[in-house]
């Protein structure tokens, strides 16, 4: 849809560069690979299938439609891990382009976040499908999944701008990250019941909205799983939140980091 948008706009137009940008990266991160998107694919669903067989098979986990769950959580998680630490060194490999070209780079970060979601897209796609042979049919719950990849792109684009000011005067970040990425899959209910942090530290659910986010994701599309209006809307809130804080990080300390490269 924005692809068609951009062609009626005129070439200095802020949407179509975003989008541009954001195309160019995502061919570059596929399209030079043999199996090219298929790869955004094979990944995730070759560890949902590693973890099926440990959780469902060895450890006895009974959560009903383990499959799909397991699947939704990871390729969900997967465009907030991938997204986040790509994101790190962005400044100093769109420094051609801030050096070259007059522009908010902010929209760089919007590029970059969206040429992410476009493989999301595409997981999403084979997700659903999976869901519908499994007998999982679509409801009304859809009409919420605006909402959720709304909450789930400002959240991702506000880590990114964050992480990717911090770089150049703590390089560091990228390992700090790492253990924080690695951390957040295990405590994010990727691979188990959200209930089990509701029940046992629901305090925890307002400290990370990845936990909302999976939740309604899930529920929106597996049958078993209730929708949380309550997670939805408050996911959405702090997700805003914290985007509004990444642009005033980004805005006060970017200039600095930009002569830091």
């Amino acid at each position: 849809m924005i692809a068609i948008l951009a062609r009626y706009l005129p070439s200095n137009n802020r949407l179509e560069r975003i989008w541009k940008i954001a195309q160019v990266d995502f061919q570059s991160r596929y399209y030079n690979d043999r199996l090219g998107l298929l790869w955004a694919l094979i990944k995730p669903l070759f560890e949902a299938m590693l973890y099926y067989i440990a959780f469902k098979h060895i450890m006895n986990v009974t959560t009903p439609d383990f499959g799909v769950f397991l699947f939704g959580g990871i390729i969900t998680w997967t465009v907030f891990s991938e997204g986040t630490i790509s994101s790190i060194l962005l400044l100093r490999s769109k420094a051609y382009l801030i050096e070259n070209v007059q522009f908010n780079h902010i929209d760089l970060y919007f590029s970059h976040v969206s040429s992410v979601f476009f493989g999301y897209l595409f997981n999403l796609t084979s997700f659903i499908v999976v869901c519908f042979f499994l007998g999982h049919s679509l409801n009304w719950n859809i009409l919420i999944l605006p909402v959720v990849f709304t909450s789930l792109f400002l959240l991702t684009m506000a880590l990114c701008l964050i992480l990717s000011t911090l770089q150049p005067f703590l390089k560091d970040v990228t390992h700090l990250w790492d253990m924080v990425i690695l951390t957040g899959f295990w405590v994010s209910a990727v691979i188990f019941d959200p209930q089990l942090i509701f029940e046992k530290a629901p305090w925890f659910s307002y400290l990370n909205p990845f936990i909302g986010i999976l939740t309604n994701i899930r529920g929106i599309f597996i049958e078993s799983i209730e929708i949380s209006y309550y997670w939805l809307w408050y996911n959405l809130i702090f997700s805003a939140i914290t985007f509004l804080i990444g642009i005033i990080v980004f805005k006060k300390f970017s200039g600095l980091a930009l002569e830091k490269l």
